[in-house]
């Protein structure tokens, strides 16, 4: 975590033993962006992925004109990607959801501050467009 947080690394992983389904272990790290972790996840699988998204701190109030005079003040948020594969027999369905808020609090908490969690079934429902939403919240985008 201590490597996301300086940009070391674009996200890890973390799921469960394969003999252990109450045991969460780093299953892998990387530095590449979205379609990489992607990979990894399986239908049958739960996966805890925190993943490090760039945004544009500027107000939506603000016109197009404003934008050379305010400059970039791009951050990086972490979103933590809850993977739970449709396939995904109930009992560690259920599981999961108290892990994931272990993992919230306990292990990522104290060492990065998450802007956000996205729920996930299916591959398509992480997208640049979700993890994004997910940090700007209920910001409201105004027309010019």
């Amino acid at each position: 975590l201590k490597q996301m947080y300086a940009g070391e690394l674009a996200w890890i992983a973390l799921g469960y033993k394969a003999d252990d389904e109450t045991t969460v272990v780093l299953v892998q790290t990387g530095k590449g962006g979205l379609d990489e972790f992607k990979s990894l996840l399986k239908d049958n699988e739960v996966y805890y992925v925190i993943t490090a998204v760039k945004e544009d701190n500027r107000d939506a109030s603000h016109k197009q004109d404003d934008h050379a005079t305010l400059g970039s003040y791009a951050t990086t948020k972490f979103v933590q990607v809850n993977f739970v594969g449709k396939d995904v027999k109930p009992l560690q369905r259920a599981r999961s959801s108290q892990h994931r808020v272990a993992l919230a609090t306990q292990l990522v908490g104290p060492q990065l501050q998450l802007s956000a969690e996205l729920p996930a079934v299916h591959l398509d429902d992480i997208t640049e467009i979700t993890l994004r939403d997910k940090i700007t919240g209920s910001r409201v985008k105004v027309d010019n």
